[in-house]
């Protein structure tokens, strides 16, 4: 199904072009009920407005059901707000932005397979007419510049510990410091495996395959909590340590 269409003038109005071009990408989940849900609604925030909604989901035919949307801004757009104004909840399988050939993924839900989710994580645009969801839209990256810089920093790191080891330490100070050139020779060579792979957006799998630790501040936890995410899994943090 395809609804919606592009942005023909700036937000706010005027008479310049758009100059932001783009599709927006929206698998549903696989869920019993989602049948016959709609309409939601997207905007766009640009420049620190938000644009008029627009329909991005009329009707929902079948769960599991994906869409898209051209669209078209002045600027890159900073977040998109997804609003819901029926009492059902519409559950999102991810949400991706394309452009100019290349694809990313703004936010999955946090389970392995969109097919038979009954967890309201947070893909999720709540069952309360006005329920909104706001998405962040990242820059587009530049190639391979940040890995490549990062790289350096690794190789960087080694050589500064490398030159620790003809210090006179002692049996605990040394053991630090073999600790320390194990697990930045693994980053390096993740580093490495990465740029061999032409790898340059957080949707590749060469990056999402990684273990990775993020701090979810929009957790229940009052302050936040660390996950830990691979593929399409997500592990809250159980402080183990390593030592």
């Amino acid at each position: 199904s395809f609804l919606g269409g592009g942005r023909e003038s700036p937000p706010g109005g005027g008479g310049g072009s758009p100059t932001y071009d783009f599709t927006l990408h929206a698998e549903t989940l696989d869920h019993p009920g989602m049948e016959g849900m709609g309409p939601v609604f997207v905007s766009f925030l640009v420049d620190g407005q938000w644009t008029p909604d627009e329909v991005f989901i009329q009707k929902l035919n079948a769960r599991g059901e994906a869409f898209s949307m051209p669209a078209c801004t002045a600027h890159r757009p900073e977040q998109l707000r997804f609003t819901n104004y029926t009492k059902r909840a519409w559950g999102c399988a991810s949400v991706a932005l394309e452009r100019r050939g290349r694809r990313w993924v703004l936010r999955e839900h946090p389970n392995v397979s969109k097919e038979g989710s009954d967890q309201k994580g947070q893909f999720w645009v709540g069952g309360a007419q006005g329920a909104t969801v706001e998405v962040d839209v990242p820059a587009v990256p530049s190639g391979h510049a940040a890995l490549q810089a990062f790289s350096r920093t690794c190789y960087d790191n080694l050589s500064q510990l490398a030159g620790l080891t003809s210090r006179k330490l002692n049996r605990i100070e040394r053991g630090m410091l073999t600790t320390l050139i194990t697990t930045d020779v693994h980053s390096r060579d993740l580093v490495d495996q990465m740029l061999e792979e032409n790898v340059s957006l957080p949707s590749d799998f060469g990056w999402r395959k990684q273990l990775r630790v993020y701090w979810d501040a929009g957790s229940s936890s009052e302050s936040g909590e660390l996950v830990l995410r691979q593929n399409n899994s997500e592990f809250h943090y159980g402080y183990e340590y390593q030592g």
